[in-house]
């Protein structure tokens, strides 16, 4: 019997856990280490919301970060409940993206000829914006030699979509920052340094840092060619998932409010593994209630997929907007 799995495994949470479990109302964030038992909380309290709060199961969402993560959740829910398992909707953020443009074609019409693009075609759409650049360009370079930046581009704009930066702001405030420059206290001698006296300024740091600045400015406006670019191939990356349905979750309240009807509640694993856009993806659907039924767990010690652009400061933000009870 299903059920009786389920209440033994239960009666085996301590006081910690077992209150992680039955909070199922309102906002609740859980910090806990590897080997606490992460993935039983989080199935045992999907079963808890099935049993107790009269909504089907179809009505919760569960996003964790790896497709193994996902398969091991089911697995999980399938011990304890047999087929209903499958109603419950489990998925990886991109996953979960793409389930969406797929059910809504209509919607995502402009994308649905576009392919996954491949390492090989990002490079070459990045290297012939790069060969196009004109000489009084920051990047250019006079013997049209650009394999670091191509990758350093590559990166850049993947933290671009994954944080969902927004290349106009980011460039105002790098002009703001430049024209603020020369007031800045460290741009100025402290005391006599060769032939410079205290006071002097610090011309050729100055200068330094504005080219710095400049590069950057022209690697964000290059931003917008390289996905003009990517559209026109009919090519996608991962990171264009979930920056789509963002997109289409901001313009059309009631496409959005389809899905915030849908998903009464919201669970995701290893929080602090979340980068910028996953974390707007996720505000956005719980942005009709004051008070949403969303449960986070995560470890704030360990964010493996920091490198990938995750920011463990999602958690710290969660407890400032939401104040959860646990």
């Amino acid at each position: 019997d299903y059920t009786q799995v389920f209440e033994s495994e239960l009666g085996k949470l301590n006081q910690n856990q077992k209150l992680a479990v039955d909070s199922i109302e309102g906002p609740v964030m859980v910090i806990a280490g590897p080997g606490t038992g992460k993935t039983q909380i989080l199935a045992l309290r999907i079963g808890n919301i099935i049993i107790n709060s009269g909504i089907e199961a179809k009505n919760i969402l569960c996003l964790t970060y790896t497709e193994a993560g996902a398969t091991a959740m089911r697995k999980r829910l399938a011990d304890f409940f047999g087929g209903i398992a499958y109603d419950v909707s489990i998925y990886t953020f991109h996953g979960f993206c793409n389930k969406i443009i797929k059910d809504n074609p209509n919607s995502f019409e402009l994308y649905g000829e576009h392919d996954l693009v491949s390492s090989l075609e990002l490079n070459q759409i990045i290297h012939e914006i790069l060969q196009g650049l004109s000489p009084s360009d920051a990047l250019y370079n006079y013997h049209g030699n650009y394999t670091e930046l191509n990758k350093n581009l590559i990166t850049f704009f993947h933290d671009i979509k994954s944080e969902s930066w927004h290349p106009k702001d980011i460039i105002e405030a790098i002009e703001f920052d430049i024209n603020n420059l020369k007031l800045d206290p460290d741009y100025y001698y402290k005391r006599k340094s060769g032939i410079y006296n205290k006071g002097d300024f610090k011309e050729s740091a100055f200068k330094e840092q504005v080219e710095k600045f400049e590069r950057t400015k022209s690697a964000l406006k290059l931003y917008e060619l390289f996905q003009n670019a990517m559209i026109k191939n009919n090519r996608y990356d991962y990171d264009d998932l979930i920056q789509w349905v963002i997109k289409k979750f901001i313009n059309d309240d009631s496409f959005l409010g389809k899905y915030q009807e849908l998903y009464q509640y919201i669970l995701i694993d290893e929080y602090q593994d979340t980068n910028g856009s996953q974390n707007e993806l996720v505000s956005l659907l719980v942005s009709y209630w004051d008070q949403p039924n969303i449960f986070v767990v995560g470890d704030d010690d360990q964010a493996i997929y920091r490198f990938q652009g995750a920011n463990v400061r999602n958690m710290i933000d969660f407890k400032n907007k939401y104040n959860p009870e646990i």
